[in-house]
């Protein structure tokens, strides 16, 4: 079917989310820290989201996670987590930034055990010109989920910080955006009718690591009811 098919792609281009290993650390010896992806392409004033998860702690103690990447601003919410719970480590790459790869450290600490993960962001010139159209989707696609599956909580009136990813990409867009308990992934093809189709996926915020829930519109410009299909594998990054 043409959005399986659809999805394949766009999990293809997430397939730097899965990674090797972590500092070559043996993770039976106690804590380890997972932060995918492991490479990142972005833009200046991007938001490079990690999602941070941790494994074999010795004790039900909250493990603290913290970050290091130069020439960018970033931030870890929350600051603590527990097996089972997912920590959003974003990173902004500074205007200085451009032209270089910013060195990412993740780090873990409980009591005297930690642990620390590295990933790459490839910073590019260029700018976001895609947000309106990625904003006017949005709400289409909110719409329908207000309407649908009011069980999610998702409103015309939910805040949402938008962000673009895959920034060389042009024949399909891809957006995020996040709300207090949601990130929304978008991606659409910039084409004719009817081939103007869009997808979007959820992934809950903090506990879930992938994406559960996705809908398409068909033919955005035909006027295409959404409807579901099955999540891709990876968010988008």
């Amino acid at each position: 079917m043409k959005q399986t098919a659809t999805w394949l792609l766009l999990s293809a281009l997430a397939a730097p989310l899965v990674l090797a290993g972590c500092d070559g650390s043996n993770p039976l010896e106690g804590l380890t820290i997972r932060a995918r992806p492991s490479t990142m392409t972005a833009i200046v004033a991007q938001r490079c989201v990690f999602l941070a998860t941790i494994t074999h702690t010795k004790t039900a103690d909250p493990v603290t996670i913290t970050v290091t990447a130069p020439n960018a601003v970033s931030t870890v919410s929350p600051a603590s987590i527990t097996e089972g719970q997912v920590c959003e480590v974003t990173v902004i790459p500074a205007a200085s930034s451009v032209g270089t790869a910013i060195a990412v450290s993740i780090k873990g600490e409980q009591g005297s055990e930690n642990d620390t993960e590295r990933a790459t962001i490839q910073v590019l010139a260029g700018t976001d010109g895609i947000g309106a159209s990625a904003a006017t989707l949005r709400d289409q696609f909110v719409t329908w989920l207000e309407a649908n599956r009011p069980d999610l909580g998702i409103t015309a009136a939910t805040t949402w910080t938008g962000t673009i990813v895959y920034p060389g990409i042009t024949d399909i867009a891809h957006y995020l955006f996040f709300s207090d308990d949601w990130e929304m992934g978008l991606a659409w093809r910039v084409a004719m009718p009817p081939g103007d189709w869009a997808q979007m996926y959820l992934r809950h915020c903090y506990t879930q690591d992938r994406p559960s829930y996705a809908l398409v519109i068909d033919s955005v410009a035909g006027g295409s009811t959404p409807s579901p299909i099955g999540p891709p594998l990876w968010p988008y990054r």
